[in-house]
């Protein structure tokens, strides 16, 4: 199970990948999401507590700990 965790201004919130639901302008007059080759959703937490996240120069998945695992960098 997959679990994205988005930040808000001034709250948290958590739910299942499954129930996520993208919003589309209705001004593009899009009949569908098929196009979309990128989302934004900030870490994501899986449920062993184990997250991946944006590091200063790519990423890196986390422990529950915060103590990194492996890190993936931008050449």
């Amino acid at each position: 199970s997959v679990d994205i965790v988005g930040v808000g201004l001034d709250y948290r919130t958590k739910q299942k990948l499954s129930d996520l639901v993208i919003d589309v302008d209705k001004n593009w007059n899009a009949k569908s999401i098929s196009n979309m080759t990128q989302i934004s959703v900030g870490d994501i937490l899986f449920a062993n507590g184990w997250r991946l996240t944006e590091t200063e120069n790519g990423i890196a998945l986390v422990d529950d700990k915060e103590q990194i695992i492996r890190r993936w960098t931008n050449v």
